[in-house]
């Protein structure tokens, strides 16, 4: 079955159970599907083709998920965009898709208007809310579409493209990686699998961008029957009243978030013991912060490692997993990424392919009905990550003799200095332990002697004061002394781009002016 078979089914079981809810505003399962394929017919009435690309800008809103499934049944390509990036970005990634209708938040009517003479593909953009001239107003085109099933519904197949998710672009330009409905049916199929038990009367709570990881949550708890719960943004006080007055069962995060989430002086004034389930991901989870979110929230965390080749579901550790409590190996893999998925082969590789013994670090590879069909319109890109059905993931981690991955970094981030390779991120781990940091980020900087020296970027907890020998010192108490900072920058924030990811590139760069720098 197809995906866009797969909701009909779900609103044929559930019909008058809430399906998604957006502040005041609730859609069932009967509405979402009429509406879907009402978006759907419509579409295909302007003349959107099967296979043609659709790009999507909006923020979080109740409309999007009818949008998504109206794109699944209907066989159009969905290129869902971060509406937290600049115009310019997406600008760069409708044109790369060559997408020819757009779907827009009111918010971006009258930008993307104005950049009309660098969109020449785009024939139709469709806007919620007011249109500019020449935009169609989406409530319109709802109206005129028929609410049954659009015949394309019984002729996709499973190996046809289902959408472009574009990468962070956090080491250049974002690629477009190429997901079919075989890929979304699997992921789905995955966290139902490993994240399980999903009820009917569990209700999920989606803060982070719908358009990039968050979404993909979306299909396996509708076809159980469960509610989407959507906020536009994270904002604590938002989110703790959503989860009270909802009755949230499960909230996914990345761990900004859920560090932002804690150090909310107001967290304890609301009732969130209706949470079972926080689900994290991402990106490193600094194991200090989890240890904290343990003692408040108890037992109830769940870590996943994905990336957009192989969606969301490459490993997981689950709760019996995040022990506070216990034995050296079990306290141990609150730093583990953790097992793989039931339906994920993954090896650890050296640089020539061969899988290495348990404790070495190699290269994280992986492969399954998940992984991307490629990049769009980069095939060269394409075969240097997927090699011999492996998706090669450029994560650098190791495996214990049971089958624990645990993560120690990008190869783009290793930093090579006086011949031994220092992975950031561990260094990062110590300092989220002092209690006076509230953020940090590790980086290589060049260095005449050493060819690179570690430097440190540090956010405080309100009311330290900034003391670098100090830090350096508590690093050097803790690691071999090469490791530790050779220096330290105290800012008011780190730079994250619109996943909720630090980027260390853009601290990175400045030192490196004048520079070649070696790329892992």
């Amino acid at each position: 079955m197809n995906v866009g078979q797969m909701i009909a089914r779900a609103a044929r079981r559930f019909p008058e159970r809430p399906a998604v809810i957006a502040g005041e505003r609730r859609l069932t399962f009967r509405e979402v599907d009429e509406r879907s394929n009402r978006l759907a017919n419509a579409l295909a009435s302007l003349g959107v083709a099967p296979g043609d690309r659709v790009a999507l800008v909006l923020h979080n809103c109740l409309e999007y998920v009818e949008i998504e499934f109206a794109l699944s049944k209907g066989g159009f390509v969905a290129v869902p965009l971060n509406s937290h990036l600049r115009i310019e970005d997406h600008s760069y990634m409708i044109r790369d898709a060559q997408a020819n209708t757009l779907i827009l938040g009111p918010e971006f009517a009258r930008p993307m208007k104005a950049r009309e003479g660098e969109l020449r593909g785009v024939r139709r953009t469709i806007v919620l809310g007011n249109a500019e001239q020449g935009q169609v107003a989406y409530r319109d085109l709802l109206a005129t579409g028929s609410p049954k099933d659009p015949p394309t519904i019984a002729t996709m197949r499973m190996s046809d493209l289902h959408n472009i998710m574009y990468t962070s672009g956090t080491t250049g330009r974002p690629k477009g990686v190429m997901l079919s409905h075989r890929t979304k049916w699997t992921v789905a199929l995955n966290m139902l699998t490993d994240l399980g038990p999903i009820q009917s009367d569990d209700r999920l709570l989606h803060v982070a961008p719908l358009t990039h990881g968050t979404g993909l949550f979306v299909l396996p708890w509708f076809v159980r029957g469960a509610a989407n719960v959507i906020l536009p943004g994270f904002d604590p006080e938002q989110v703790c009243r959503t989860i009270e007055r909802e009755h949230v069962t499960t909230f996914k995060v990345v761990p900004t978030i859920l560090v932002r989430l804690l150090a909310y002086p107001d967290l304890n004034r609301y009732d969130l013991s209706s949470l079972h389930t926080i689900i994290y991901g991402a990106s490193p989870m600094p194991v200090d912060k989890l240890r904290e979110a343990l003692r408040r929230f108890g037992p109830i965390l769940v870590q996943i490692y994905g990336q957009s080749e192989a969606p969301a579901t490459i490993c997981i550790l689950r709760k019996e997993d995040h022990v506070l409590e216990g034995t050296p190996e079990q306290t141990q893999r609150l730093a583990a990424a953790g097992t793989p998925f039931t339906n994920v082969a993954l090896r650890i590789v050296d640089d020539n392919c061969l899988e290495v013994r348990p404790g070495q670090v190699g290269e994280v590879i992986v492969q399954g009905d998940h992984m991307m069909a490629g990049y769009w319109n980069l095939p060269e890109t394409t075969e240097e990550t997927l090699q011999d059905g492996w998706v090669h993931t450029r994560d650098l981690g190791y495996m214990d003799e049971r089958g624990y991955v645990y993560l120690v970094d990008r190869k783009s981030d290793m930093i090579i200095s006086g011949g031994m390779n220092i992975y950031p991120r561990e260094i990062e781990e110590i300092l989220y332990s002092h209690p006076d940091v509230l953020e940090a980020s590790v980086f290589g900087i060049p260095d005449e002697r050493w060819g690179e020296a570690v430097k440190a970027a540090v956010v405080l907890r309100s009311g330290a004061e900034p003391n670098t020998q100090q830090l350096i010192d508590f690093c050097g108490n803790h690691l071999a002394s090469y490791k530790k900072p050779k220096s330290i920058d105290f800012l008011p924030e780190l730079p994250k781009n619109a996943y909720g990811k630090i980027q260390k590139n853009l601290l990175r760069e400045p030192y490196w002016k004048g520079y070649t720098r070696r790329v892992n």
